[in-house]
């Protein structure tokens, strides 16, 4: 599920994952404060390491929202409840860490 940039920088203030799907490059160029970095390639392998609960809010994002969507289809198939694809970083209009 798709939400807005708006929505996931409020959700950001509560109780929620956040996962950069991107590579690990990429997430040192920059990426969201508090993001964990968990690339697309290992989402299926690792998911249950970083968030063992599958009932937890979890907001994913990407480059420009391509595999931020790949990685919430992994996740939802993987029985996690909560998951939204808040798109890329690209566009991403707040404050990011570098």
């Amino acid at each position: 599920m798709l939400i807005s940039q708006e929505k996931a920088y409020e959700m950001m203030k509560g109780d929620v994952e956040i996962l950069d799907v991107r590579e690990d490059w990429e997430y040192k160029r920059g990426h969201i404060e508090n993001a964990k970095l968990l690339s697309l390639s290992k989402v299926n392998i690792m998911i249950e390491v970083i968030v063992p609960n599958k009932d937890k809010e979890i907001l994913v994002y990407c480059a420009s929202g391509g595999r931020s969507s790949m990685a919430v289809n992994i996740l939802r198939n993987s029985g996690y409840t909560k998951v939204y694809n808040i798109g890329g970083i690209r566009s991403w209009p707040y404050e990011i860490v570098r």
